[in-house]
């Protein structure tokens, strides 16, 4: 069984966060939110996307006509259960748990000006006290749609908030260069209480944003 929490790719790690529960931490508030903020980036169009402008019949067609394409960032929440099964899974595609305890709001594109560099871009909250008993494990995925490095999103970080005060917060800078999906939070069960970690897990480079919700499923394989 792998263990999300130990990362074996030292130089991805240039913040640390011990793993602690929410009353180590002195989090008693009802609920949680995940957040990613970012600005709006653009990068070189490659492979088919670049080769579909070209063609005489596609380039003056809006989707193909720009050389670029704007980093799109997801944010997803998978819940397992005590036997490491898949209950539920909240991402773009998904917006709201079955019991509507845990919700999504995303946009497609980075911040494009100062008032919307002051919310967050991606975001899930969380009602803890809410969440059935039979909820074990929330792991929280961040990821590029179009597979651009995380590591090069503008002004990227990724927060863990008690009604609005910052728990922990990380820049997306600091995941190791050239993935495109990682394991970025992990909130599991101890007790009467709920453990948090931040174990910056890479996905490796095949992981699939054209199949989210699959490769959302496969993450219960490694619990």
């Amino acid at each position: 069984m792998t263990d999300f929490n130990q990362n074996n790719d030292s130089t991805s790690l240039k913040s640390f966060f011990e793993s602690k529960t929410l009353t180590e931490l002195g989090v008693y508030g009802r609920t949680l939110t995940v957040s990613v903020n970012y600005e709006a980036c653009q990068f070189e169009k490659t492979g088919m996307l670049d080769f579909a402008r070209k063609i005489p019949l596609l380039k003056e067609q809006t989707p193909f006509r720009s050389p670029t394409l704007d980093m799109d960032i997801d944010l997803s929440c998978v819940v397992l259960d005590e036997s490491h099964q898949v209950l539920d899974k909240v991402w773009y595609g998904n917006v709201r748990s079955a019991d509507e305890n845990i919700r999504y709001i995303g946009s497609l594109t980075g911040a494009d000006n100062f008032e919307e560099t002051l919310m967050p871009q991606e975001l899930i909250t969380i009602k803890l006290n809410e969440l059935p008993s039979t909820v074990q494990r929330l792991i929280f995925v961040i990821s590029s749609h179009h597979k651009h490095p995380l590591c090069q999103t503008k002004r990227g970080i990724t927060k863990i908030s008690d009604d609005g005060s910052i728990i922990h917060a990380y820049e997306l800078a600091t995941i190791s260069a050239g993935e495109h999906g990682v394991v970025a939070w992990i909130l599991e069960r101890d007790g009467d209480d709920f453990r948090l970690s931040a174990p910056q897990k890479t996905l490796g480079r095949s992981f699939n944003t054209d199949a989210l919700a699959d490769e959302l499923d496969k993450l219960a394989n490694g619990f």
